[in-house]
């Protein structure tokens, strides 16, 4: 089904198989910006104001930050895939998914992302990951611990859990986000994948509300058994934070290279620089105040 499909497409991708915002122009002790309610992409928390909610269907939403993944359209190519068929020239698969994250409580998040949709070139569904989000804000900073749990919606699914550690920095002109996430894959009772993300991001505004970034990190597979299986990502965003009333919109797209160099590669290797596999993704978050307004952390 879609879930082992997606295993192997993620493997033919050298991959394994997973917030929110803020309104400011103050500034802290340290420089930074500090976290008062709705705002712009570079002012935003790692989670919602107690009682606000986030739609995410679109790129760059915190909750998919370290997973690989990413919520709205997304198209994954592959070269010389033959998953859906006996193809040698590459395909393209495109993906729907969306996804909601509630402030429940000061500091922290609950969320859940609809099964990701498959829509090309065949119809099938993926399976359920919910979220927990706990974050504390140091003025311009903010840490959180982020636990991401996929439940399989099938017999040929499997379960998948991603701790891991999301720290968020604001600054005047933008953002920059770095984490630490094991993905793990129960694969069955005697067998569990662990792998290791270590992403990077920074995002710069360019003018008024329009964002540009870029990101890399550190990929390896298989921490346990894995061998030549460390790749550096690269990719980069463009994003437009529009505010509405006491709400705002960002619209996003996403283009990233998930291994693009293959750090880990024999010496035997014929390329190193894997950019024939790689997503686009794009869509919008919005986040809503339909809480207590502004963000517990300024109280």
């Amino acid at each position: 089904m879609l879930c082992a499909g997606t295993v192997v497409l993620m493997g033919l991708m050298s991959s394994p198989a997973t917030a929110q915002y803020i309104n400011s122009s103050a500034s802290g002790s340290s420089g930074g910006v500090l976290a008062e309610g709705q705002g712009e992409f570079g002012e935003q928390g790692l989670i919602p104001p107690r009682g606000d909610v986030s739609v995410l269907a679109g790129p760059l939403a915190n909750a998919k930050f370290g997973t690989n993944e990413e919520a709205g359209a997304q198209a994954i190519r592959i070269p010389g895939a033959q998953l859906f068929g006996d193809r040698e020239t590459g395909q393209t698969v495109w993906f729907l998914q969306t996804g909601l994250a509630f402030g429940a409580a000061r500091g922290l998040e609950l969320g859940v992302f609809t099964p990701a949709m498959m829509v090309s070139p065949d119809l099938a569904h993926g399976d359920l990951p919910v979220f927990i989000t706990w974050s504390s804000s140091g003025g311009s900073f903010d840490i959180g611990l982020r636990s991401t749990l996929t439940i399989p919606t099938d017999t040929d699914s499997f379960w998948r859990w991603n701790p891991g550690i999301h720290v968020l920095g604001r600054f005047d002109t933008g953002r920059l986000d770095l984490g630490a996430f094991f993905p793990l894959v129960f694969v069955d009772d005697e067998t569990t994948i662990a792998s290791l993300e270590i992403p990077l991001r920074i995002s710069l505004d360019v003018s008024n509300g329009m964002f540009l970034g870029v990101e890399s990190g550190v990929r390896k597979l298989n921490i346990g058994e894995g061998e030549n299986d460390v790749f550096i990502p690269l990719g980069m965003h463009a994003l437009y934070s529009l505010g509405a009333g006491d709400h705002r919109v960002d619209i996003g797209v996403r283009f990233n290279w998930q291994s693009f160099f293959w750090a880990g590669a024999p010496e035997d290797a014929s390329d190193r620089v894997l950019q024939n596999a790689y997503t686009l993704t794009f869509g919008a978050n919005g986040h809503f105040d339909i809480g207590a307004g502004a963000w517990d952390a300024a109280e």
